[in-house]
């Protein structure tokens, strides 16, 4: 996306100074990083995190699976925030995995000061559109 022509007319000073599998680095300071439950994230910080379905789906009845989630989340991802008080963190999980957690909203248990906020979204577009 950063190399399309329509993103270097918006963003002509930003291109990649590092792109692999796991991390992505841009030339004025911003990045991403893409992990697991089962990796390391020692010496990372971030403003937003984005975790895409912490669970599979066929361990969303597992209460060792759902523990296991919940540690790595609330003993090292949240500390990995460069602020608690600015820093986002977006949750994205299937609809049955998350019927599991309805009860229990994963900032509020984490102790951030911002209140969590559920969205359902539609599973499909029901319109494509290209971005030019």
């Amino acid at each position: 996306m950063l190399e399309a022509d329509w993103y270097q007319r918006l963003f002509p000073d930003t291109l990649l100074s590092k792109d692999t599998a796991l991390e992505a680095v841009t030339t004025v300071g911003g990045g991403r990083y893409a992990t697991s439950i089962e990796r390391s994230l020692t010496g990372r910080g971030a403003d937003l995190i984005i975790i895409d379905d912490p669970h599979k789906a066929e361990e969303a009845q597992s209460e060792k699976a759902l523990a296991q989630v919940w540690e790595w989340y609330s003993g090292t991802l949240v500390s990995r925030l460069n602020d608690r008080r600015t820093g986002k963190i977006i949750l994205v999980m299937q609809l049955c995995i998350r019927m599991i957690w309805q009860d229990a909203c994963w900032q509020g248990k984490a102790g951030l000061t911002s209140s969590c906020q559920r969205w359902r979204l539609p599973t499909r577009a029901f319109r494509f559109a290209m971005v030019a």
